[in-house]
This record gives C-alpha cells, sequence and structure tokens, in this order.
C-alpha cells in the first residue's frame, strides 16, 4: 500500500495528513499484522494496569485497539507511527507534535490512536528506567500524565482520546520526571536574559538581553516600536552594561553597569537548565512543591551527575506578578510565584490563564465562571481592562530555601549607575 493508496482507502485528502507520510516506504517494507503487538487486548490491558489507568479509559482503549485493527489502512499507519516514534533516530518532539489524529469516524474511538502509541511504548522506557535504576516510583508517577490528558480530551469533547503528542514524548523517551507534585525536564534556557551573581554575597541579578522590547510598565512586548525600544545590553572589557530585572518580574528601564570582576555569569541563554511544569489534577500544595524541589536535587545528583544544570526554570500562568495583586499571602499560588527570581516573557499572553482558570477563551465576561476565588480574581482582573501574561521564573539550586523568598529578602537597592 502506497501512501496515496493509504489515503485514498482512509479517506484523508486535507494536507495537514502529509505529515505522516516521512518515511511510509520504510514502514511498508516492513510491515507485517503479528507485529502490531501493542493492539492486541492482552497487551493493552496489562499496560493500562502497569500504568495504573483507570479500567473504564482502559476499556476504551481495547475497544480502539480492535477498531484499528479490523481497518487495514489504521492497522498499517499504526506500525509506520509506531516506527517512527520508537525505532528512528533523531526524532524531534516538533515532528510527532505534527501528527494529526485519525479522523473519527474511522474506527471506534479512533480519538484513542495515539494513547495506543504511547502503550506501545512503555516496554522501551520501562529498559531506560532499569538501566539507570531510576526508582519505581518515578516510574509511575511520571506516567500519570497520560490518563490526565486523556480525560482532559474527554471534558472537552465528551470523547474519550488524546492529542497532547508532543508533550508525552518527554515522558516515554526519558526527559521528564514527576517527582512527587511537580515534573521535571532536561532541558536549555530559551530566554534571552542574562543572571549574575556577586562574589561577596551571592546575590543574582538578572538582566535583560539585546532582543527584549521593553514596555514603560516593564514587560517584555513582543517586537520595538517607540513605545517598547530593545534593552541595551552589552559586555565590554571590564563591565556589562545592561537593563535588570526586578525579582518581582518587570523590567527596569535605566542603564546598570556591573564591575566584571565583582560578578560572575550563572546563567544564559541556551544554557542547560531543569524545567518546571506544574500538573493538573491536584491541589498546588505549597510544601508538597518544596518538596519536590528538594527531591529533584538529589535524584538528579543521584542518577544524572553529569547533567550540570545551572538553574530550575520555568514558564507558566502561574508565574504572572499580577497575581500578587490579588491574591491573599495565604494564597499557593502567590506562596509559589515569591520563592522564583521572576521575568517577563516576551510577548506572554494570557490564553494558558483563561484556559485553565476559565476552561477557555471568554467572550462574554459578564457569563464567565465565578465558582471559585480565582476564577473571581481573574474575572475582575480583566473587568478592570486589564490582560493577563504568563511569566518566567528561575530558581537557582544553591539558593533553594523553600519558604525563604531568597531573592525578595535579599533584595536591596539596585547596584547604582555609573
Amino acid at each position: 500500500m502506497t501512501f496515496d493508496e493509504f489515503r485514498a482507502q482512509l479517506g484523508v485528502a486535507d494536507p495537514k495528513y502529509d505529515a505522516w507520510e516521512p518515511d511510509w516506504g520504510v514502514s511498508r517494507a516492513s510491515f507485517a499484522p503479528e507485529r502490531l503487538f501493542f493492539l492486541g487486548p492482552e497487551y493493552v490491558r496489562a499496560t493500562c494496569e502497569r500504568l495504573c489507568i483507570s479500567a473504564d479509559i482502559a476499556e476504551a482503549m481495547v475497544a480502539a485497539a480492535a477498531g484499528i485493527r479490523a481497518n487495514s489502512a489504521l492497522a498499517r499507519l499504526a506500525w509506520h507511527l509506531y516506527r517512527r516514534m520508537f525505532e528512528t533516530p533523531g526524532l524531534e518532539r516538533a515532528d510527532v507534535r505534527s501528527w494529526p489524529l485519525p479522523p473519527a469516524q474511522a474506527a471506534p474511538y479512533a480519538d484513542l490512536f495515539m494513547a495506543l502509541l504511547f502503550l506501545a511504548g512503555v516496554p522501551r522506557i520501562e529498559a531506560f528506567y532499569r538501566r539507570h535504576n531510576l526508582p519505581e516510583e518515578v516510574f509511575l508517577e511520571t506516567m500519570t500524565d497520560l490518563e490526565l490528558w486523556i480525560r482532559e480530551y474527554r471534558r472537552k469533547t465528551g470523547r474519550w482520546g488524546f492529542d497532547e503528542l508532543g508533550w508525552l514524548v518527554n515522558h516515554f523517551t526519558g526527559k521528564l520526571f514527576r517527582l512527587g507534585r511537580l515534573q521535571f525536564q532536561f532541558g536549555k534556557f530559551r530566554y534571552d536574559y542574562h543572571a549574575f551573581r556577586r562574589r561577596h554575597d551571592g546575590r543574582v541579578l538578572l538582566l535583560a538581553g539585546a532582543g527584549i522590547c521593553v514596555h514603560p510598565a516593564g514587560w517584555a512586548a513582543g517586537g520595538p516600536s517607540p513605545e517598547t525600544p530593545s534593552a541595551p545590553y552589552r559586555e565590554g572589557p571590564g563591565s556589562i552594561h545592561g537593563w535588570p530585572v526586578a525579582p518581582t518580574g518587570s523590567i527596569v528601564r535605566r542603564e546598570l553597569r556591573l564591575d566584571a570582576g565583582a560578578w560572575r555569569r550563572v546563567l544564559k541563554k541556551e544554557d542547560p537548565v531543569l524545567n518546571i511544569h506544574i500538573p493538573a489534577g491536584s491541589p498546588m500544595g505549597f510544601e508538597a512543591c518544596g518538596d519536590s524541589f528538594r527531591r529533584a536535587l538529589a535524584f538528579f545528583a543521584e542518577f544524572f551527575p553529569d547533567f550540570h544544570y545551572r538553574a530550575f526554570a520555568c514558564g507558566s500562568w502561574l508565574l504572572d506578578p499580577q497575581f500578587e495583586d490579588y491574591l491573599p499571602e495565604a494564597s499557593n499560588i502567590r506562596k509559589f510565584l515569591r520563592e522564583f527570581y521572576l521575568f517577563p516573557l516576551p510577548g506572554a499572553a494570557g490564553g494558558s490563564t483563561l484556559a485553565r482558570v476559565l476552561g477557555g477563551p471568554v467572550t462574554n465576561l459578564e457569563e464567565a465562571p465565578r465558582k471559585t476565588s480565582l476564577q473571581r480574581v481573574v474575572v475582575a482582573h480583566l473587568k478592570a481592562g486589564k490582560r493577563w501574561r504568563e511569566g518566567g521564573g528561575l530558581l537557582f539550586p544553591e539558593d533553594l530555601n523553600w519558604g525563604h523568598r531568597v531573592y525578595r529578602e535579599n533584595e536591596t537597592a539596585l547596584p547604582p549607575t555609573d
């Protein structure tokens, strides 16, 4: 079956399905029905049990696997994408993210097609955990995300399904681990900020990179304009010049000169970091988050000592500094964001805030949900004509002293300008 014959049989003419085509010829040559071990009912049930997936989802997965096996085009697609995902070196997360789901009418529970692909990868990720002697507890904690996103798909669509391919690739390739309340992902610092530590007292200071455009209010704009000029970062023989970022998350449009001998760089763009993610599904207990950071220090030191990360880095709607204007001192969100050295994300919007708190974009604020105090805060901010923005945060391992607001408590007047 050529790819064109496959498309005709499945009835998918939309160009988005071209994302499936790379290496189709190689997969076609290696296809055999008996290789589809991961679509057998015994395998699906046993693997769902291994991952502690609930019975209702497990039975839907068994039905989906049966429907795929009964459709020759879907069966070939299952083998092709399995081989691409787990047997093709160098497959990028972006490649997987571009794969569309098969059309819903192709088979019963077709929306679960990609979830079955991840079940197929369980033996490989189990082997990875054994090679690194990783704890069983971490395996089970990390894999809970599969059920979480299947349930989120049902909440959004009313059907069992799964479409978070690019995200779950991290879990099934050993790039991300859940350690208690938080997830930690191998990564590189993606933002154009420069972090320095003062030698005599250890104080951290962040400077905005030259590519960041700054609004008068201190947040990072999406592009330059007369109102939002680029930050003037530069380095000289014995000095560093730039606009500083206050630990509360705003850029100060006033150039500072740092003595290069008195400050050492501790982070720049592309340096290795551990990215922090806050999965949904349970309360964000402040102490539980602190426990996760402490576990991460021990976990990565023991099992991945060659990964020399410079900082914990997080970009999230939960790190919007504006929450400090609304939430009480006891709020877990407010306490959480105060543990970080905050910085603005260029071009940040509020889509994630609306999705997580209100369930999605709201066209009529008068009809927006207000059942929780957080929903009421988010809506009140919007009704005041303001917008929410995701924020960034850094926490350096040597500064971890959870609950002590290290970057706030050590904040002094910014260094004087020359």
